[in-house]
């Protein structure tokens, strides 16, 4: 499937909501959770992934059959609709393995998104 604009606007959405939950768990999960807000921000993190997952189309999806499309936008939903029955090592769990693994699988489209969406060089940015 051809990158179009829509698709890179969303694979840069989805590669910032990846590096801010690396740098949520670059803080360590024992900060996190002694933390008043930092839990909810990971679950915040959690619903923005989700969402990212939803916007791109499943035709590109299909092309990226290692990432378990599904399963995050479940994630998503039990963070939206039953936040008070979030088990937290579920989600750490997440955010430490998958979250790693999807940034290695679509580096190179998350290079390719930022590409297409730069101005172009002779262009003043503003």
């Amino acid at each position: 499937m051809e990158l179009t604009h829509r698709v890179a606007l969303s694979l840069v959405n989805l590669a910032e909501t990846l590096d801010q939950i690396t740098q949520l768990v670059a803080l360590g999960r024992e900060r996190v959770e002694k933390d008043t807000f930092l839990p909810l921000a990971a679950e915040q993190l959690g619903i923005r992934l989700g969402h990212d997952v939803a916007a791109l189309p499943d035709e590109w999806r299909a092309g990226h059959r290692r990432i378990p499309w599904h399963s995050i936008r479940g994630l998503r939903n039990r963070l939206a609709h039953d936040y008070h029955e979030i088990d937290f090592d579920i989600l750490w769990d997440v955010y430490e393995s998958a979250v790693p693994d999807m940034q290695a699988e679509l580096a190179a489209d998350f290079e390719v998104a930022q590409a297409l969406l730069a101005p172009p060089a002779d262009e003043p940015q503003q």
